[in-house]
């Protein structure tokens, strides 16, 4: 059933990732977001509001000035207070019966990095961010169940990303070729996003490109790409 969603409040907006989204959503629903350090330029300061994951009473605050019917969590930082902060959103949207999108990673997977993976396979995370990941993805299901979404994304590229890349490749030229890799677009993954919060989506989803490619060979393509 589609929903129309009245207030959305992005926890880390100022982000590659929480940018884009707010850019894509902003133009079809009433959305807020938070930035640690660096507000976006060209931004109704009253849209954006200065937040530390080390300050709860400042999240209560944002929280309950705002009131949005969902949060979608792009936060980074340590690991341990960002696990309160997500234990306290969950405390909120159960109160306000809201929803959650959680911002995750294909690194919930990086200890069986071997084979491509799906949303019924189980995480078997060994990296620290990995671990993590998966510890606020297990926290907000259990905690809002139907009510949370959670995305995972492998390396999601911005123009910018791309840009650098080039230029990080014209610098080193270092890159793995047995290494295999999976990618996609900021562009494919906020409108993905837009489409599950506007069809009230739950669950796991992975949004990640149907195949894999050698990371030399990526290179290869982006360099032709850029004329190069």
């Amino acid at each position: 059933m589609k929903v129309n969603v009245t207030k959305i409040l992005i926890l880390g907006g100022s982000g590659s990732i929480g940018s884009a989204i707010y850019n894509c959503l902003s133009n079809h629903h009433d959305v807020y977001g938070t930035y640690n350090e660096n507000k976006p330029d060209n931004i109704d300061d009253s849209r954006f509001k200065k937040f530390s994951i080390n300050n709860l009473t400042g999240l209560d605050s944002i929280l309950y000035e705002i009131k949005p019917d969902l949060i979608i969590s792009s936060l980074t930082g340590n690991f341990d207070q960002q696990l309160i902060v997500h234990k306290r959103i969950a405390s909120f949207l159960n109160e306000t019966n809201g929803r959650c999108v959680f911002i995750s990673t294909a690194n919930v997977f990086d200890g069986s990095p071997n084979d491509s993976k799906t949303e019924d396979d189980t995480p078997y995370p060994i990296s620290a961010y990995g671990k993590f990941k998966y510890s606020c993805e297990k926290l907000l299901q259990n905690e809002l169940k139907e009510k949370c979404l959670i995305v995972r994304l492998p390396r999601t590229l911005t123009h910018k990303d791309i840009e650098n890349e080039v230029k990080q490749i014209e610098k080193n030229g270092s890159v793995f070729n047995n290494l295999y890799t999976s990618y996609n677009t900021a562009k494919n993954v906020v409108n993905a996003i837009k489409f599950c919060i506007e069809e009230n989506k739950s669950g796991v989803l992975h949004l990640s490109s149907n195949d894999s490619m050698l990371q030399d060979d990526f290179v290869e393509s982006l360099l032709k790409a850029a004329g190069m």
